[in-house]
């Protein structure tokens, strides 16, 4: 590596650090003025440690210097993304509301054996699945044609799901799923983006707004948030993509000045949903939520992975008469959590290591079966399934979450997009972001 090279590493690792700080201030800034006292009574509590505020600043700075800053692997924006929206919002409420110091070590400990790992670890070959597209592209069909009838003849289509404040009205009249619920989630989670991505690459717009238009009338029947979240993460990823911006940097922008901007709305109109969604929801409420599942099963019995399809198969007996979800959430909610916190519910902290170790090998496996696409549009595949471990477990994506058909989708595209002359993820826009 040149000098030249060396030094504009330097420049972006020292813009991007920056940033982080300023992103990690304006987050203590919120919940000070704003979360603590507008939602304080689910558990956002004002209780500030000038300590533990001055170890996790001193901590994001560690963790600036050694994670991965490039966009040249699906794994280092996978990295990027959980820092952004899980690890720092988890330092910030820790020291805010004087948190678990225990816990914030253990969660601190295998991030850091998680971007050391991934540093580590060489890619490996691997030989695609020839000629099993068709078999591929038919089975996908034929899940999403069951999957389209069933939702049309069970909860019908309910145009009034265009008014946000209808939807939970509406989820509460619809029956129950069943196991159908694995099929529509695999549906909107990784068929329809799957669609989407590899079309638009293609250039083949039809069946890109064909994708679109499944998702929007899979959400008229089954309307839940994630089902137009997901689309929109994937096409803000494709356009960093089409740009070759630096992901870290656009997506802490975009947090950020949306957050400011719901302030605004909030201040200016009264109008508290949409800082209730951003950044309370998506940033604030999976940190402490993971901090709860922590208090309870650091006193109570653990799980031993007795909850879900590897305690079924494996006849494990379940110590609790309710969901876990819900023994955190007072038996009304299910305060879901994610991947290292269940870990930790079901194994402790020997449970949050080996899922730490668990998830680099899957995104290992990732980069080593791309590493001659465009890695930006394998990012747009995976960004919503990997956003969901801040609130899900890995072996629930990985086993029922769907994830498993992302991996033979890859096993089987070979050609998604081979990157031209393989220049794409040598010329990023490092003077931009």
């Amino acid at each position: 590596m040149n000098r030249t090279n060396i030094s504009t590493i330097s420049k972006h690792t020292i813009k991007v650090g920056i940033l982080y700080v300023l992103y990690r201030i304006l987050l203590d800034f919120i919940y000070l003025k704003w979360v603590s006292p507008i939602f304080g009574y689910s558990g956002f509590v004002k209780d500030p440690n000038i300590f533990k505020v001055f170890v996790s600043y001193l901590v994001i700075f560690l963790f600036i210097i050694i994670i991965p800053k490039t966009n040249k692997q699906v794994s280092y924006m996978i990295i990027q993304l959980h820092f952004i929206i899980m690890i720092i919002p988890l330092t910030s409420i820790f020291g805010l509301a004087n948190l678990s110091t225990k816990f914030m070590v253990m969660i601190l400990l295998c991030f850091a054996i998680q971007v050391i790992l991934l540093k580590s670890i060489p890619l490996f070959e691997i030989r695609k699945i020839r000629n099993a597209k068709k078999i591929v592209v038919g089975f996908t069909l034929i899940l999403t044609i069951i999957t389209y009838v069933y939702l049309f003849l069970t909860q019908g289509i309910n145009f009034s799901a265009f008014n946000i404040s209808n939807i939970y009205s509406i989820r509460s009249e619809q029956a129950n799923l069943g196991l159908m619920g694995y099929l529509v989630t695999w549906q909107y989670r990784i068929i329809n983006p799957s669609l989407l991505v590899i079309s638009y690459m293609k250039k083949k717009y039809k069946l890109s707004v064909l994708s679109i238009l499944l998702q929007i009338t899979l959400f008229l029947m089954f309307p839940h948030k994630e089902v137009f979240l997901s689309v929109g993460l994937i096409t803000l990823i494709l356009l960093i993509g089409r740009f070759q911006y630096k992901f870290d940097s656009v997506y802490i922008y975009i947090l950020a000045f949306s957050s400011i901007l719901f302030i605004y709305i909030y201040e200016v109109f009264e109008n508290l949903q949409p800082l209730s969604v951003l950044p309370v929801r998506l940033l604030y409420v999976p940190a402490l939520i993971k901090f709860q599942h922590y208090e309870f099963f650091s006193i109570n019995e653990k799980l031993y992975y007795s909850e879900g399809m590897i305690g079924n198969v494996f006849g494990l007996d379940y110590p609790y008469s309710i969901p876990s979800g819900f023994l955190i959430g007072g038996s009304t909610n299910n305060a879901n959590t994610g991947y290292l916190a269940y870990a930790f519910d079901n194994a402790g902290f020997l449970g949050m290591v080996l899922m730490s170790i668990i998830f680099v090998f899957l995104l290992v496996l990732i980069d080593s079966l791309v590493k001659y696409q465009n890695k930006y549009l394998i990012f747009a595949l995976f960004v919503y399934p990997i956003a969901v471990l801040n609130d899900g477990d890995l072996l629930t994506l990985l086993l029922t979450g769907g994830l498993w058909l992302l991996i033979i989708i890859l096993l089987v595209f070979n050609d998604i997009n081979f990157e031209n002359n393989k220049k794409g993820l040598s010329n990023e826009k490092e003077n931009i972001f």
